[in-house]
């Protein structure tokens, strides 16, 4: 069929925004799913070309068909005296995060945040988030926040309001939405 053509809208920038201003030692920005390490690209290169920000990029690698959920193997990249930002589309039930950030902590990790596009916190998602090492865990306003996500003090939600709007101005003048998305 037809190739229809798909604006990915970056949210991503309006999180770049936000870990700039937070002053991060060393940066690490960490994909905990081999399939998205370019989110965690795409991160890196908003932090550098609008922020002047140069962060390393690391994988936790997981065993899936390991008896022990979630069991790491490995770490590629050094994290060491570094405030990492782990990176995924999507926060569910948070139990692969929260790993993920514990394989942080025992490389040697300053810090360690959370950003995703999507914050559902299914199951005992703020329960674990509590109870884990994260600092922050940052997500977008694409999906309402339940009031135990609100009431946590590590969630964070930012708004994706002025990129949407932005976006329906490029499309009314027909601009590229993918221009613009470079400049927020």
């Amino acid at each position: 069929g037809p190739e229809i053509p798909v604006d990915d809208l970056p949210g991503s920038c309006v999180g770049v925004d936000y870990f700039a201003k937070m002053e991060l030692v060393k940066p690490v920005i960490v994909s905990f799913n081999v399939g998205h390490v370019f989110r965690a690209k795409h991160f890196r290169d908003g932090l550098l070309s609008k922020h002047c920000i140069d962060a390393g990029v690391a994988v936790v690698l997981t065993q899936e068909n390991s008896e022990a959920k979630h069991s790491f193997l490995n770490l590629v990249g050094n994290v060491n005296g570094s405030d990492c930002v782990l990176v995924d589309d999507l926060i569910d039930t948070a139990e692969a995060l929260c790993a993920a950030t514990k394989t942080l902590k025992e490389h040697g990790a300053r810090r360690v945040f959370a950003f995703a596009s999507h914050g559902l916190f299914s199951k005992d998602a703020n329960t674990l988030i509590a109870n884990s090492e994260l600092e922050k865990v940052v997500v977008l306003n694409t999906i309402p926040l339940s009031e135990k996500s609100k009431q946590s003090g590590k969630i964070v939600q930012l708004s994706i309001a002025s990129l949407l709007a932005d976006t329906i101005r490029a499309i009314s003048e027909m601009k590229s939405v993918s221009e613009l998305t470079k400049r927020h």
